[in-house]
Formats: C-alpha cells, structure tokens, sequence
C-alpha cells in the first residue's frame, strides 16, 4: 500500500473545537431569534445577503466622523452574521451553497472594513496606520485561506488564536479609540501567528 493510500484510509483525527464554547452561547443566544426569522419565512440565505449593509453603514459612519457609531454598526453586524447559521440549524435548511455563500460574504465584509479604514486612515495622513492595516488584510486572509485549503483535503483546521471573532471585536475597539495602528498592528502579528499554527497543524496531520 503507497503512502498516499495509508494516508487516506487512516481515520480521520478527532480534534475538539476550541471554540465549543462560543457555538454554544452563541445558539443559547441566537435561537429564540432564529426560531422567529423561521416563523417569520426568512431564510438563511435571505439573512446572509441581508448582511452587507452593516459594513456600508459602518463605513459611512466612519468617513462622517462618526467613528463610535461606526463601531457600534459594526458590532451589530457582526451578531447578526449569526443569525443565519441558526436559522439554518432551526430549519433543518443547512446547505453547501448556503456555507460557501456565508463564507465569501464574510470575506467581502471584512475586506470592505479593512481596506475603507485604512483609506480613512491614508486620508487623516496616517500613511503607516494604513500601511499596517493593509499588511493586517492580507494576513487575515491567508488564515482564512489556509483553513479553506487544508479542510479541502480533508484536514480539519480551526487552530489559531486570532480567528475572524478577534478580529471583528480588535476592528470594532480601533473605532471606538481611534488607536488603528496598535489594532491593526496587533490583528497582524496575531494573524501571521495563527497562519504559523494552521499551517502546523497541516504538516502534523499529513503525516
């Protein structure tokens, strides 16, 4: 038997989330919610594309001064983006399209945040603070990347200390305070570490 034939016959690692914890305060929270969307006839998919005005909003905020508020917007997006994972688990409606929908859109939201931040950031002369959260985007994208490859083949990667949560409440207090650069330098170097763990996590279970 080859190599690559033992690797595909071995069973699969059993690897307990890290993140249980939040899956379960989050459907204690969201499932009342979810079951009147349900009743209501909202769909999933509905709630998801639903979700892009919360970034448009909190940018609009943001370049109005209203930096807060643009956080507060945020916030509120981010727990709505929850909302139509529960309404998929309440309806028994859990689909692919549905998972790979969520997970484009959140990477088009969380694009949007970052790179309208650090235009606000370039256009109040803060040309590092820009540079940084732009660096910060694309090292936030390749943990997201990493995972997506390594769950393509099969290797479960949920690893990492810096996921899209910590992200989202790191972006939300940079708004609050208006320290972007120590955010975005902090969601950077937090990023490049989880890419280290994901990628770790690779190798060990491809062996």
């Amino acid at each position: 038997m080859s190599d690559t034939d033992k690797r595909e016959n071995r069973p699969q690692e059993k690897v307990k989330r890290k993140d249980d914890w939040r899956h379960k305060l989050g459907n204690h929270v969201t499932r009342p919610v979810a079951s009147v969307l349900a009743k209501l006839h909202i769909t999933p998919n509905m709630l998801t594309w639903s979700g892009l005005i919360f970034p448009f909003g909190s940018l609009y905020l943001l370049f109005t001064e209203h930096l807060i508020w643009s956080g507060v917007v945020m916030l509120v997006g981010a727990l709505f983006d929850s909302l139509d994972g529960a309404v998929a688990r309440y309806t028994n409606n859990i689909t692919v399209f549905g998972g790979v929908l969520d997970s484009v859109l959140d990477r088009i939201t969380e694009g949007l945040m970052f790179a309208g931040i650090a235009i606000y950031c370039a256009l109040h002369g803060e040309i590092i603070a820009a540079a940084v959260t732009l660096l910060a985007l694309v090292l936030s994208f390749t943990v997201s990347y990493v995972r997506a490859r390594a769950e393509g083949v099969g290797i479960e990667c949920n690893v990492g200390i810096c996921t899209r949560a910590e992200r989202i409440v790191l972006m939300v207090l940079s708004l609050f305070t208006g320290y972007f650069l120590i955010a975005f330098a902090i969601i950077g170097v937090l990023s490049l570490v989880t890419v280290g763990q994901r990628i770790y996590r690779v190798a060990k279970a491809s062996k």
